[in-house]
């Protein structure tokens, strides 16, 4: 009898689902046990106007025995809800009004569910689920996590919100269903291999004893490599109006209404290990984001064959990046281009690339400069020679795209004004990657650690109003450079 245990890692069923729904977070092989971290945070500064699902945490996985004909799957998420009163109408988190307050959620679920490939078509894949859930909603200590990460982490003002309630509960059930097609190469789809396009239809709902009716719907187009995963899609999300809180009311009418999404994920090699995804979806209605990092452990049959080593296994390389003195987080996918050229030692590769975060290289009286970027470009790669299975390479990056920069204010006696403006920009980078295994894409030697240097230059300045009384105003899009540390993954596509 095979049997697979749930594995406790952080998760949550923010990700694409309604809360309270397990689901994996990415398409693709079926995981033993998920997780992802979530935070408004991970996904922009321009359009993110603190979503009221600040963090979320949680942890599910699904097991089969031969006792049962259909799998058990489980699974608990924590969310830290908020509502807050901005009079002003400046969007400043660190104004309080009367009707500010918060509420934790933790639920509970328990279901069955099965997966597989109709054998009459052979090209769609199924997958349904569905079970009980318990919701606990009051005072979990998401006050304490939540100021704690902002002070010393995010290095932002605390949120002191007060607690609507201490406690609730309420019983809920939930299900979800899906529909996988392939849309370049049917053939494919019995094995569930590498190599194409998929259509992916998915949808969920958790109507609760308080009758209530949360629901979600969502079409993915994704790209199945054999080391990996992209989709882009759009999901739409019902209103629910009957929550427990007015908090989780707040928090329901934000979150209504058409969700852009995308995500990216790294698949392991070999006969098992860990899957690595990152997503972040925005709803242009409300401005409300969320993005999360997961990771997931999956059997060898669920993965797809791995396919012959190559002595140079750099097919697409997929970067998470941490910028000092510029805009702080990122996101790079490098892929190869055999129109551009490669030799033995050296390739022209194409680049996409999203930044977003605070602009660190300066700041007006405890004011902030916020960052959305997004950038095409190429890359000149030189490898290096191998010494002693030590991997390292050198790159030249040029990119040119949009960034969107804003002034935002947060001292009331600054003599300039909340602004906003986009430009187009370019910007140049250096960067070297260390990796380390035999050659091939093993687990280790997928893995790249890197460093590097960039500097990003607007077309042209811009410069916001002077304040009420003030003497002049303050310009931004301005030039500035910084450091990058990221780690990368090596996926074959």
């Amino acid at each position: 009898m095979h049997r697979s245990l749930i594995g406790v890692i952080l998760a949550s069923g923010a990700h694409g689902a309604v809360s309270g729904v397990p689901e994996p977070p990415r398409p693709g092989p079926e995981p033993v046990v998920w997780g992802i971290f979530t935070n408004d945070y991970l996904v922009d500064r321009i359009l993110d106007d603190d979503d009221g699902r600040t963090y979320g945490a949680a942890l599910g996985g699904q097991w089969k025995t031969a006792a049962l004909p259909v799998t058990v799957i489980a699974g608990w998420d924590y969310a830290v809800l908020t509502r807050r009163d901005r009079p002003d109408g400046t969007g400043d988190p660190t104004l309080i009004g009367s009707e500010a307050s918060r509420v934790d959620e933790h639920r509970f679920s328990l279901g069955v569910g099965d997966h597989g490939i109709d054998q009459m078509v052979g090209l769609v894949r199924w997958q349904w689920a569905a079970g009980l859930g318990a919701t606990l909603s009051g005072a979990y200590a998401g006050d304490r996590m939540q100021n704690y990460l902002h002070q010393r982490i995010l290095h932002i003002p605390p949120a002191y919100l007060p607690y609507e309630y201490s406690r609730k509960q309420t019983a809920f059930a939930w299900a979800r269903a899906g529909l996988t097609m392939a849309i370049d190469n049917p053939a494919m789809m019995r094995e569930v291999g590498p190599g194409g396009l998929d259509l992916r239809l998915t949808g969920s709902l958790a109507p609760t004893a308080r009758g209530g009716v949360p629901w979600d719907a969502a079409l993915d187009l994704v790209s199945r490599g054999n080391q990996g995963n992209w989709w882009i899609g759009g999901r739409f999300v019902g209103f629910d109006r009957r929550t427990l809180s007015d908090t989780a009311a707040s928090v329901a009418r934000q979150e209504a209404g058409m969700w852009v999404r995308a995500g990216s994920a790294v698949l392991p090699s070999g006969d098992c290990g860990v899957a690595m995804t990152y997503f972040a979806e925005v709803n242009p209605r409300s401005g409300a984001t969320n993005g999360g990092i997961s990771f997931d452990w999956i059997n060898a049959s669920s993965l797809p064959s791995d396919q012959p080593t190559s002595p140079h296994p750099e097919d697409v390389r997929q970067s998470f990046l941490y910028a000092m003195r510029s805009t702080g987080y990122g996101v790079q996918i490098v892929w190869p281009s055999r129109w551009l050229g490669q030799g033995d030692w050296w390739a022209w590769d194409f680049l996409s690339e999203y930044r977003w975060g605070d602009a660190e290289d300066y700041e007006y009286r405890g004011n902030s400069v916020q960052a959305d970027q997004f950038m095409l470009g190429t890359e000149l790669r030189l490898r290096l020679p191998e010494a002693y299975w030590v991997k390292a390479d050198i790159e030249g990056q040029v990119l040119t795209g949009a960034r969107v920069e804003r002034i935002a204010v947060v001292e009331k006696d600054a003599d300039y004004t909340q602004d906003q403006s986009v430009r187009p920009a370019s910007q140049l980078a250096v960067r070297s990657h260390l990796g380390f295994g035999p050659p091939g894409l093993t687990r280790l030697g997928r893995l790249r650690l890197g460093a590097g240097m960039h500097v990003v230059a607007p077309w042209w300045q811009a410069r916001s109003e002077p304040s009420v009384g003030g003497s002049g105003g303050a310009a931004y899009q301005l030039p500035r450079w910084g450091w990058n540390m990221e780690i990368s993954f090596l996926s074959r596509w």
